[in-house]
């Protein structure tokens, strides 16, 4: 207040009246909607797969151009309470209006801004190209938090099934149209097939499926196949008839967001005919003796490989994530496993191949055992044919052990093939972990809300090639425990990395892929629940792998808090009044000390 200050002046008293006016914003929400769906990523299959034995490969990811509209799912009021002439609350929306029309952008995210607070619902309307239409609408409430929040945002997550592809030829006759089984079709890539990222991952002319005409007389391509151009082409004819070079097209094209699957077929048709067959002796001289003569025919006895690719995810670095309780992302990779042991058995008698039936292996022998080696292969050849399946019996620390057994055919093919290969990619999934904190009154023992814990790194944690991707001491969670004095999180994650879950890694790796050592953690409340004493004790948290827990590994702390005021007795009460009057000084100490550290600190900052 000085001389140039603006005042009004009082016409009775003549003092100086200074006005000043304050405005308070209205909190408001932020809604982001996201949208996930498959996406192509890969053609895949064993080690030794031929193209037609691959399959398409497809993982989530985030789809660009889903339109969603935003309505109110209720009457939505001014948050000042004010009123109109006619004494009714102003209102933002009525339930139903159309709030605003969100589509999403690359990262498959759209977000409203500045919404009023109440209760919303989101409808999707139009879907990204390839994809059917969700139907079902979610809601979505902006509940006031405090005078310090002045921007409370929520999420959707709204998913999309792909439009599936149906392309089959029915095989007939070209005289009468009856239906012929036992025609065998190659398709093929009649241009080059792109991932989500747009890398070639098929090449025009590659051989994708091959399949056999049934009774029907109809030939199904039953892989899951992406929207691109095919080609479809006799490959072994029906007995009895001509092989028609005529090839089949499918340019395959999204049908609209309300068709599940775009269908296709086409006839093809083959001219019957006639053919002969000649049987050519084997011809040999007879000599001039009276000894028995013989002509002996070997044929070269196929054997059987089998090679078993083992892989599992490794941590290799953080993602930082604002916004969110936690800062931290822990991403993996997939690379080989070394050391991993597999017992090879008979699935059935294992005889051989001469008419003789000797019986190499019975049913359920064990043939042998293999280990993985430093490139996660392990490999078993001079099989003799015949049907076999291999058992997880080891595998490396951190890694749950999959002991489903694992089948291998090797069947006899035909007689070109020498040696029949039975290869196969199996993964080891990394052990989870779970955190339990329990929080209660150390008196009554009753559970405590709001006590704030923060998880931190003990030590530095390093990847695989010893890198340190989070620092010892750092903060890597938050939580708040509820209403029953618990904070459970089971930390695991897509393998897309989404924000609304996480994951911590169990331990650590040589770069030969064995295991290093255990990392360590530790939790200590960073807020006591009101009315108590704050715990700064940092407890360890190892978190060890466990081979009789094979899918999560369970840690649980049980804390408890002192409160700031002691329950004084009630009249009657035989309780001792100096105890409690200890206590109560015993907490105002702490307090001051509490105080002291956290002014300490602030300082320092």
């Amino acid at each position: 207040v000085d001389t140039d200050t603006a005042f009004e002046t009082d016409g009775d008293t003549n003092d100086a009246i200074i006005t000043v006016e304050y405005s308070d914003a209205p909190a408001v929400g932020e809604l982001t909607v996201e949208k996930k769906g498959e996406v192509l990523d890969g053609f895949k299959g064993g080690l030794l797969a031929s193209s037609y034995e691959k399959e398409f490969v497809y993982r989530e990811g985030s789809l660009a151009g889903a339109k969603f509209k935003v309505y109110a799912a209720e009457d939505i009021y001014t948050a000042d309470n004010q009123k109109d002439a006619d004494g009714n609350r102003i209102k933002y929306y009525s339930e139903g209006d159309l709030v605003t029309t969100l589509t999403t952008g690359k990262d498959g995210k759209a977000t409203a801004k500045n919404l009023s607070l109440g209760q919303y619902r989101v409808v999707e309307v139009e879907a990204p190209y390839g994809y059917v239409l969700n139907p079902n609408e979610q809601k979505v409430t902006f509940t006031y938090v405090d005078d310090k929040t002045p921007v409370i945002k929520e999420s959707l997550t709204f998913s999309d099934d792909r439009q599936k592809l149906d392309m089959s030829v029915t095989k007939l006759d070209a005289e009468d149209n009856t239906p012929i089984a036992g025609a065998v079709f190659g398709l093929y890539a009649d241009e080059d097939i792109k991932n989500v990222a747009g890398k070639v991952i098929i090449e025009k002319g590659t051989l994708l499926e091959k399949a056999t005409s049934d009774e029907n007389g109809k030939i199904a391509f039953v892989k899951d196949y992406p929207f691109a151009k095919y080609v479809a082409r006799e490959l072994v004819k029906p007995a009895g008839y001509v092989t028609n070079e005529e090839a089949v097209n499918f340019d395959t094209k999204y049908q609209g967001q309300d068709v599940k699957a775009a269908v296709y077929n086409s006839e093809y048709k083959n001219t019957p005919t006639t053919f002969e067959f000649t049987k050519t002796d084997i011809q040999f001289t007879v000599e001039d003796t009276g000894k028995v003569q013989h002509v002996e025919m070997k044929d070269e006895v196929p054997t059987g490989s089998i090679v078993i690719n083992k892989d599992g995810e490794f941590v290799t670095d953080t993602t930082l994530m604002k916004g969110y309780w936690y800062d931290f992302i822990f991403n993996f990779f997939k690379d080989s496993l070394a050391g991993v042991t597999f017992d090879v058995y008979a699935k059935e008698d294992i005889v051989s191949a001469d008419g003789l039936d000797t019986v190499y292996h019975k049913a359920g022998d064990k043939v042998a055992t293999i280990v993985t080696n430093d490139k996660g292969i392990a490999r078993i050849d001079d099989l003799p044919l015949g049907k076999y399946y291999l058992v997880e019996t080891k595998t490396i620390d951190g890694f749950v052990l999959d002991d489903t057994p694992i089948e291998a055919d090797l069947s006899y093919i035909d007689q070109n093939t020498k040696v029949v290969f039975a290869g196969m990619d199996v993964t080891n999934e990394r052990q989870k972990v779970q955190i339990t904190v329990t929080k209660t009154d150390s008196e009554t023992k009753e559970a405590l809300e709001g006590a704030v814990f923060g998880l931190f790194a003990k030590e530095d944690i390093v990847n695989k090639d010893g890198k340190v991707i989070v620092k010892a001491d750092t903060q890597i969670e938050r939580t708040v425990t509820g209403k029953d004095g618990k904070v459970l999180d089971t930390l695991t994650t897509d393998k897309n990395g989404h924000a609304e879950s996480k994951e911590l890694p169990i331990c650590t790796y040589n770069e030969d892929g064995s295991f290093k050592e255990d990392i360590h953690y530790t939790v200590v409340e960073t807020k006591a629940a009101d009315g108590y004493i704050l715990d700064e004790t940092a407890h360890d948290v190892t978190l060890r792998y466990d081979d009789n827990a094979p899918d999560v590994v369970v840690t649980t702390l049980k804390l408890i808090n002192v409160p700031t005021e002691p329950k004084l007795p009630q009249t009657g009460d035989n309780a001792n009044p100096l105890l409690y009057l200890g206590i109560g000084a015993l907490a105002l100490i702490t307090g001051v000390g509490v105080g002291l550290r956290g002014r300490k600190k602030k300082n320092k900052q």
